[in-house]
């Protein structure tokens, strides 16, 4: 089983510690914490090593797999042949995604956005993206993204963006503390439970909710990582939208799998030649 809550397992089919660098990164933390071998490599049999009961997989957790063309087109082969699986990729790259496009149809793919910039590349790319389900990942939210009254809902429809994740910073207090001195003074420091050693940075409720709303108008799907929890118990007689109907778990909703309007037709789509145009 998986930590990350919206998919069952995940696979990394390249290891190492992931040259993107991001200053939240919580795989790169782990690789020195625990004294792992940083040097990068593909070990793409990790993806033969899989459930016989239908999951969804995500592929590439600790690694931006996006930079890797060569390998990309070996780890797209062996996903195609266990089509009964969801496979969900996650990119920073969202630039990458239309040369891999049309994707098959157990595919889904999604464009992390933290600022407003990444967010609106990640639109662009994915309106030029042909796959049954895209999703942007919110994750972490460090500032505020979206602004309710620009009413930007037409504009993930026109994308084909059927759904949003949403979480916020999660590591050890020392690192949390430095990086919101640094660089995040509009996060809020929390402890996550009363026993662990984690924290998390939480960004502002009115950041979410203005998220949320727009998916819901879109018609998108909203799943609302559990370290948001805190925060939203903040007001939660009033912010229903972020809650289950009996108000103790989050909205965890998954992308709805005919929300997008550009389909791929075909199994045989271009990840399974040369992966390029």
């Amino acid at each position: 089983m998986s930590k990350i809550e919206w998919t069952d397992i995940t696979r990394n089919p390249v290891k190492g510690k992931c040259p993107t660098g991001c200053p939240y990164c919580y795989a790169r933390a782990m690789y020195d914490d625990h004294k792992w071998n940083p040097d990068i490599r593909f070990m793409p049999e990790v993806l033969d090593n899989i459930p016989k009961k239908p999951c969804r997989i995500f592929v590439g957790s600790t690694h931006e797999l996006f930079i890797y063309h060569d390998w990309l087109r070996e780890i797209f082969y062996r996903c195609r042949q266990h089509p009964d699986h969801t496979y969900i990729f996650l990119t920073k790259q969202p630039q990458e995604l239309p040369r891999w496009s049309p994707f098959p149809d157990n595919f889904e793919v999604g464009v992390s956005a933290t600022n407003r910039q990444q967010y609106y590349d990640a639109l662009r790319k994915l309106g030029e993206t042909i796959a049954l389900v895209k999703f942007i990942s919110f994750e972490p939210l460090i500032e505020n993204i979206i602004q309710r009254q620009l009413s930007e809902e037409h504009l993930w429809r026109s994308k084909g963006v059927g759904g949003a994740i949403i979480g916020a910073m999660t590591g050890r207090k020392g690192k949390l503390l430095k990086l919101q001195n640094d660089m995040y003074p509009q996060l809020k420091i929390e402890k996550m439970d009363a026993v662990g050693r984690k924290y998390t940075l939480l960004p502002q409720l009115e950041w979410v909710r203005d998220i949320v709303a727009t998916a819901d108008i879109a018609g998108a799907s909203v799943f609302l990582k559990d370290n948001l929890y805190k925060l939203a118990m903040e007001s939660p007689a009033e912010d229903h939208d972020l809650y289950w109907e009996d108000m103790a778990n989050l909205r965890q909703e998954l992308p709805k799998r005919d929300q997008c309007d550009q389909v791929a037709g075909t199994s045989e789509a271009s990840v399974t030649s040369w992966g390029g145009r």
